[in-house]
């Protein structure tokens, strides 16, 4: 017989001190940390105890009895049960605070090396509708809140289409109004539902492993496209009809839709990576723009999903490649662009930042646009002039590079010799950092586990012009070796971009061995950058630390942390 669990105490009229990891709370109370989801410093509140160990503890607030003097109403009906935005009870400038203090705690507890003062982070400028990029599932059961199963309350439709919820793969959250990307989102997810109800299309079974409708996956640019991706699971001649049908029904309400695309998948998980998709009408993607740079973002591209703070992230990146002094530089924004809040002024673009005038290796900074001017227009004889369309077979050999080859250099890839530098872009993606910094260097060299990824970083090389980019796909710690830096060049400055796993051990001794002068490693999980500088701190010093908030009201932050070589 199985020993009867006990009952967790309840306590009463708790102080909450403190924002913890996971978008959580905490209060310590005698030698025990509890954290508390859904609350934030200064609410009081009665703790009911879901999980006891040695040290620390896990509760819910079954009531707040005052909440704190800070706490905000939450937009989002769906606030406390999606889990998507945490805090959105959080104001947004103590946020920031948290996310610094993250930042720096990771630093200091795992790297255990010595540091400089953290910049203040640079914040969103849009915390509402960030994103451009959205997924949502389809499910034929509904996850139900605590309060509609107590209530016994009956829906005419068990049938949902949203989000999964922590802890439920076989059911689904239904949205109504999602707050992350701009209304269009809720729109067409909203149109597809009812389509769906009215015509009794099935939604998927995840236990069963039936049902058409699975999954949707929307996309927005600032060039004007809306990419709209479909998942069926069409397992009869009826449901390609009604899938046909659906996808039409779609196109002739949003003709604001530039891609309408869709896949089959018959696998046992949502992933599409290894499916083909079919494009029903438009364009097999859509472009968003950076600077004077535009990229080509298909359905299994990464992209950053923040378009504007993404600017402002890879504006640090290049910053700290390339700038020869940085006391002057709090952010990277080129001079004259719009500054994203700081951590004194959340909202408002309060933070002046001054791009630099020359690198450390002689050549202009902007490479034939005067610094602080991103919007220049591109040489009248380059083949994609700025902000005009774009198309993929536009010849990079047709004239001089819009961005390709630094003023005053040749075009294309330099002798050793140059005064540019030679820059590897590690875990490139489709080339977004690694051709926002060709105009400065004398070749970029990527490298990136995804062949498709590899493939639009070529097509974004091509559309803008840019000839100084190579590119390779495959394992990183397989293709950065000794033989592949003695084929290409000891690389002046690496930038590294890993997944929130970081850098493979293998990959760090062959960063040690090619001994660049700089590293510049962008990360989405301050811990395991953390684990890495560590690896690297005894041949390279830690001298800049810049934290970007891409995603408000999360508890996610991205950091830039500039190693230069002791």
């Amino acid at each position: 017989m199985s020993r009867k669990r006990k009952e967790l105490p309840l306590l009463s009229a708790v102080e909450i001190t403190d924002v913890a990891a996971e978008g959580k709370a905490l209060v310590r109370i005698d030698d025990l940390v509890v954290f508390v989801p859904f609350v934030i410093p200064g609410d009081i509140v009665d703790l009911q105890l879901t999980k006891k160990k040695h040290s620390y503890a896990e509760a819910e607030a079954v009531r707040i009895l005052q909440p704190s003097k800070d706490r905000l109403e939450p937009f989002c009906p769906h606030f406390g049960v999606c889990g998507g935005c945490k805090w959105q009870m959080l104001p947004y400038e103590l946020q920031l605070q948290a996310k610094q203090k993250q930042v720096m705690d990771a630093l200091t507890r795992i790297g255990k090396v010595e540091l400089p003062p953290c910049s203040p982070i640079l914040g969103s400028k849009k915390i509402q509708e960030y994103r451009n990029k959205l997924e949502f599932g389809f499910c034929n059961r509904r996850w139900l809140t605590k309060e509609q199963i107590r209530s016994g309350e009956q829906f005419e439709h068990q049938e949902s289409v949203g989000f999964h919820t922590t802890g439920s793969f076989d059911k689904i959250l239904p949205i109504e109004e999602c707050h992350l990307m701009e209304p269009v989102n809720d729109r067409i997810r909203l149109f597809m539902r009812d389509y769906a109800y009215d015509r009794g299309l099935t939604f998927y079974d995840q236990r069963e492993h039936t049902g058409l409708l699975r999954g949707m996956m929307i996309r927005t640019s600032n060039t004007g496209g809306l990419m709209l991706l479909i998942q069926f699971c069409m397992m009869t001649e009826e449901e390609h009809r009604q899938a046909q049908d659906l996808l039409k029904a779609v196109a002739d309400n949003f003709p604001e839709i530039t891609s309408l695309l869709y896949v089959d998948n018959q696998k046992w998980n949502d992933t599409f990576g290894d499916l083909p998709v079919t494009v029903f009408r438009g364009e097999d993607h859509i472009f968003l723009q950076m600077e004077d740079l535009r990229f080509k973002v298909g359905p299994k591209s990464f992209y950053q999903t923040n378009t504007d703070q993404a600017l402002e992230l890879y504006n640090v990146a290049r910053t700290f490649a390339l700038s020869p002094s940085f006391g002057s530089v709090p952010g990277g924004s080129p001079a004259g662009s719009s500054a994203p809040a700081s951590l004194s002024s959340p909202v408002s673009a309060g933070l002046s930042a001054t791009a630099p005038s020359a690198s450390p290796f002689s050549g202009p900074v902007s490479g034939g646009l005067s610094a602080g001017s991103p919007s220049a227009p591109a040489s009248p004889s380059s083949p994609v002039s700025a902000g005009s369309p774009a198309s993929p077979s536009a010849s990079p050999s047709s004239g001089p590079v819009p961005g390709g080859s630094p003023a005053g250099s040749p075009s294309g890839p330099v002798s050793a010799g140059s005064p540019f530098p030679l820059i590897y872009d590690l875990y490139t993606g489709t080339g977004t950092i690694a051709n926002f910094v060709a105009r400065q260097a004398r070749e970029v060299i990527g490298i990136e586990y995804v062949p498709e990824a590899i493939e639009d970083a070529k097509v974004n090389s091509r559309i803008n012009g840019i000839t100084n980019t190579k590119f390779f796909a495959g394992d990183m710690k397989d293709i950065l070796t000794e033989d592949f830096i003695a084929q290409h060049g000891r690389p002046d400055i690496i930038i590294t971009d890993p997944p929130r796993a970081g850098m493979h051990a293998d990959v760090i001794n062959v960063i040690l061995k090619a001994a660049p002068s700089r590293i510049v490693y962008v990360s989405c999980n301050p811990a395991t950058q953390a684990r890495d500088l560590a690896l690297l701190d005894a041949d390279y010093k830690v001298t800049r630390i810049q934290p970007v908030d891409m995603f408000p009201h999360t508890q996610h932050v991205e950091n830039v942390v500039l190693l230069e070589r002791r």
